[in-house]
């Protein structure tokens, strides 16, 4: 047993590129650890705990997905062929767009954040071309107009405030996914252009130390401006909104979880920074710890992935698969609820800290596997394969250039 154990923490990461950035790899892990923390929490923790896991996880993941679509396309654009990495982008997000969308059928307890994401990474692709510095000006005019878009779009649109995907008419489906559900397309673009600006960095070939900082020093000053901006204003948005005819009670559990919409128009957008309410001060907070994460982990985590400890190893595997994780843990949840139903049990194991430890330790047994068997994510495999044919076909290399696409 020790044999094999010495054997697997000195094996090479292969199919890995020696280039693959596994600081975005382990991040990715993080990020999901936090969203099962928030999910099987249920609000029923210490405050601390749950200011941790509310809000910034998921924000993570997306700024993350940016950052991977700077990664996976680097070989694409490097070889001219940017039409190339756009399509490979919007063909990856509509995969997952697709798939969010027949998960998101299920009753709901958790909340599918798919079909949001899997747009936003569509909307990427359009922009894709753009110099970073467009880019950065794009994700800021966002963060300042896109909370009272979203207000707008509630107020004035076909489906109001319907805050899930609707069916009813193209019209409204896209008003749904873009700016009323609890994952707004139009906030997870915001924070996908961020990362895609981070993932630039992160692949400029500049030196390691000189990138951390390019992302750890911003990604600290946006965070403490949202924070200070949410403490400050926290008692004055409370007033308004009991003003306004909410209740005591409900106004303060509004300030610590939103619902994908910020709670109020003018200051109220710009200022609150309460968790999933995709305001101005919410999006500097969350994007900006998302950066200061990552910018720590590019500085603290070899490039070379062999260089690091097994359970380093194990983390990474599991952060290369989101997709196959996040899936397992939306069905691992239901699965876990319905033998506790049936078995008419408390479901301790399914919630709290027991569920939590469940789902990580059943992420960390893929992981295993994954570098057991040198393999990738089962999910990822497929929408990759599907991508390189919808590329192949569409966008051909010509036969000089090179034909590969990269994976995230």
């Amino acid at each position: 047993m020790k044999t094999r154990l010495t054997a697997l923490a000195s094996r090479s990461a292969t199919p890995w590129r020696p280039d693959r950035v596994v600081a975005l790899d382990i991040a990715r892990m993080i990020a999901l650890l936090g969203m099962f923390s928030e999910h099987l929490l249920m609000g029923n923790a210490p405050e601390a705990v749950l200011a941790v896991v509310t809000g910034f996880p998921s924000t993570m993941f997306a700024v993350l997905g940016g950052a991977s679509a700077a990664v996976s396309t680097r070989t694409l654009i490097r070889a001219g062929r940017p039409a190339a990495a756009c399509l490979s982008v919007a063909v990856r997000g509509l995969l997952i767009a697709t798939i969010g969308l027949i998960l998101g059928a299920v009753p709901l307890v958790i909340v599918m954040v798919l079909s949001y994401y899997g747009f936003a990474l569509i909307a990427l692709a359009c922009v894709l071309r753009l110099p970073t510095w467009a880019l950065g000006c794009l994700a800021a005019a966002l963060s300042l107009a896109g909370p009272h878009l979203i207000l707008w779009a509630r107020a004035t649109g076909a489906a109001g405030a319907i805050a899930s995907p609707s069916f009813a008419s193209p019209l409204e489906f896209l008003q749904t996914i873009v700016f009323t559900g609890f994952y707004p397309a139009i906030t997870w673009f915001t924070y996908m252009l961020i990362g895609l600006c981070a993932g630039r960095a992160v692949i400029s070939g500049r030196a390691r130390i000189h990138v951390a900082a390019a992302l750890f020093i911003p990604g600290l000053l946006m965070f403490i401006a949202g924070f200070i901006s949410d403490i400050l204003s926290r008692a004055a948005v409370i007033d308004t909104l009991v003003a306004d005819g909410t209740s005591a009670q409900t106004a303060h559990k509004l300030v610590e979880n939103g619902y994908g919409t910020p709670l109020g128009s003018g200051w109220l957008a710009l200022l609150s920074g309460a968790p999933h309410t995709g305001t101005t001060a919410d999006i500097m907070r969350t994007a900006g710890m998302a950066l200061v994460v990552f910018g720590a982990l590019l500085m603290a985590i070899p490039r070379d992935s062999a260089k690091l400890p097994l359970p380093g190893k194990i983390i990474a595997r599991a952060g290369s698969a989101p997709l196959t994780i996040y899936i397992l843990h939306f069905f691992g949840f239901y699965a876990l609820l319905l033998i506790a139903i049936l078995a008419d049990s408390s479901g301790v194991w399914v919630f709290g800290p027991v569920g939590i430890a469940i789902h990580t330790l059943a992420a960390l047994g893929v992981g295993t596997y994954l570098l057991l068997t040198d393999r990738r994510g089962p999910l990822e495999t497929l929408i990759s394969r599907i991508v390189r044919g919808a590329v192949d076909r569409f966008c051909p290399a010509k036969p000089a250039e090179p034909r590969t696409l990269e994976t995230m």
